[in-house]
């Protein structure tokens, strides 16, 4: 989807395993497509497994921004409770190259 000269696309558990999905320079797949960003709205779902790779990518130098608030917990197969995913967010949240915003207000970051 193209919106206001951005290209969005929903990543999944699956896409954030792929081997190229890796961050170098600040942008995530740098030899293609080359994403400045990651965002992740609070009507979305995450799992444990995904907000550790969040935590990698902004470890990296990729920004995320989380829009709106925290998102949804996504329980799956891992038997991952709430509280643990709850946990890493909060330490997603605190690091370097995370950024919050109100929802609607991606672009100010």
């Amino acid at each position: 989807m193209i919106n206001a000269g951005y290209t969005y696309t929903y990543l999944s558990p699956v896409n954030l395993n792929l081997s190229q999905a890796s961050v170098a320079g600040g942008l995530l797949a740098p030899h293609s497509p080359a994403y400045k960003a990651v965002v992740v709205t609070s009507d979305q779902n995450v799992t444990l497994a995904g907000v550790n790779k969040l935590q990698q990518y902004a470890d990296a130098g990729l920004p995320v921004i989380l829009s709106g608030g925290f998102p949804g917990y996504y329980p799956n197969g891992e038997a991952t409770d709430k509280a643990a995913v709850y946990a890493a967010l909060e330490a997603l949240r605190s690091s370097p190259n995370v950024y919050t915003t109100g929802f609607g207000q991606i672009a100010s970051k």
